[in-house]
């Protein structure tokens, strides 16, 4: 009867979410609507109405949006795309550009709505949707845009350069230099990129802090097939930068996330990925003009040569926070799990905190710290390192490593190397589930005393810590990435007409019967 009432309430509430969404997006209207139609279309027409009344050539509407003083600044106007394929072919003709604010290009569909750049002339049109600097709130969404690479150097898909308010969704985008190049002149630039598919290209999104700082968000996107970097971040500048690349598929990439701060600092936050089978590393981050302070939490990491590596170099710091993720191999591809090192020319510093991380398998060492010059500090705590061929710590003339409650396991050439404090360690096997979360009899659950003020407060699927209370009152946190989910839901379930035979109170329901595990 209480699965019954769940899910009239699950009903309830998908009914109530269309009607909301619907309503929203019934309110809103752009204040001017133009239509493009390369089958149906002629440019001689006003293309203020769809199919025969709408303009033929994808460059011709853009010029004439951009250039029509009826539309003021302030307001809002939408180009409505057909499906069908527009080339870019024709002598001289320059690259799509975007120049008035709050301007909005959306295509009928991302699968049908092709800018194709085969023949386009390489000395004009260069890259396939410029966003150009000074211009704000515009977005591009619903098209494929490809085969925009003139020449090595040039040639993006969509180029955006400063301003804010920028959106670039539900498009793919292949065969280019760069998926997506983000660059900056002389202010800010911070797009959202969000639900691309960004394939085959040399690079998938490009950020470049050329002379301002980047701000980008990174969500929901798959980009994979790169002959670089699936993302690569670069700053050139000295001011500092930030980006969020949240919930992405990063894949087959030559590196799947490239941090690279050259003259100016970042501060990213790369949470939530599957990061997987890229051919050199899952995460690279270099502070060799700049300090990174990268924080790398609850990703899928998996299949890499090294899943994370972290240098820093010319007095320059790295001090990342590297919590709850999933590293493991099941390819026999990885080699170091994680990688830290300082110093490789002139002496660097790297400051790292891993915590509650879980490691398993490959060829080489779980976590490894190599400090060839500068200095190399780490607190490695909470972490589950398990079936290395290597150590599952492995220091190489590292200046202090502190490892307090990690679980060591089955790591052939030992759990410890080199210069390591270590206490209340685990060795018992950790028993593990197939997707590597706690199994009821694994050692790990209810370990860490609650009075410690540095663990984290979920897990790696986003549930709660610590999840157990002893009989006598104390809290204790679990060790690796996942939580085991002991304590029950308490669930309120609204009083229902008509269904008298249950109490309208507050139901029990065990959390450990479905975990989403990302």
């Amino acid at each position: 009867m209480a699965l019954k009432r769940l899910k009239t309430l699950f009903s309830m509430i998908c009914f109530v979410s269309w009607v909301f969404f619907f309503t929203v997006m019934s309110a809103y209207a752009y204040d001017h609507e133009r239509y493009v139609d390369i089958t149906n279309g002629a440019d001689t027409n006003s293309g203020i109405e769809p199919g025969s009344s709408a303009w033929k050539n994808f460059h011709f509407a853009v010029n004439k949006i951009n250039n029509d003083n009826s539309i003021l600044s302030s307001e809002t106007v939408i180009l409505y795309v057909a499906a069908g394929t527009y080339p870019a072919a024709g002598a001289g003709m320059l690259s799509l550009r975007i120049k008035r604010d709050n301007f909005t290009i959306k295509g009928e569909n991302r699968e049908t709505t092709i800018l194709e750049g085969t023949g386009a002339d390489t000395a004009y049109w260069v890259d396939g949707i410029v966003i150009m600097p000074g211009y704000n709130n515009a977005l591009i969404a619903d098209l494929t845009i490809q085969n925009f690479s003139p020449h090595p150097y040039n040639g993006s898909g969509v180029k955006v350069d400063q301003g804010t308010g920028y959106k670039i969704w539900n498009c793919i985008i292949k065969g280019c230099r760069y998926g997506v190049f983000v660059t900056t002149t002389s202010r800010e630039s911070s797009p959202d990129i969000e639900e691309l598919l960004i394939c085959d290209n040399d690079y998938g999104i490009y950020i470049d802090a050329y002379s301002s700082p980047v701000s980008p968000t990174v969500t929901e996107c798959s980009i994979y097939n790169h002959t670089s970097s699936g993302i690569k971040i670069i700053t050139q500048f000295s001011g500092n930068s930030s980006a969020l690349i949240d919930d992405n598929r990063i894949y087959n990439n030559a590196t799947g996330i490239e941090l690279m701060a050259t003259d100016g600092d970042i501060e990213p936050q790369i949470k939530h990925n599957r990061i997987y089978s890229n051919s050199s590393y899952g995460v690279y981050s270099s502070a060799t003009g700049g300090n990174l302070s990268p924080v790398i939490k609850a990703n899928r990491i998996y299949n890499n040569p090294t899943g994370i590596y972290v240098t820093a170099d010319n007095s320059f710091t790295s001090d990342p926070e590297i919590e709850n993720n999933l590293i493991y191999d099941t390819t026999s591809v990885m080699a170091d799990g994680i990688s830290l090192e300082s110093g490789s020319s002139t002496g660097g510093n790297v400051n790292a905190v891993l915590s509650h991380n879980t490691i398993v398998g490959g060829s080489g060492s779980s976590i490894k710290f190599n400090k060839l010059s500068g200095t190399l500090t780490a607190s490695v705590k909470y972490c589950i390192i398990s079936g290395a061929a290597g150590f599952g710590i492995e220091d190489i003339a590292s200046t202090s490593i502190a490892v307090d409650y990690v679980a060591a396991y089955n790591n052939v050439s030992g759990n410890f190397s080199g210069g390591i404090t270590e206490t209340n360690t685990v060795t018992a096997d950790p028993d593990l589930e197939s997707d590597f979360s706690l199994k009821i009899t694994s050692p790990c659950i209810d370990v860490i005393p609650g009075t410690v003020t540095d663990a984290a407060d979920e897990d790696f699927a986003g549930i709660s810590r610590p999840q157990k209370k002893s009989d006598s009152g104390q809290l204790y946190y679990d060790i690796g990435a996942y939580e085991y989910p002991y304590k029950p839901c308490d669930v309120v379930i609204p009083d229902i007409p008509n269904d008298d035979a249950v109490p309208d109170d507050t139901d029990d329901i065990p959390c450990f019967i479905g975990t989403l595990h990302r």
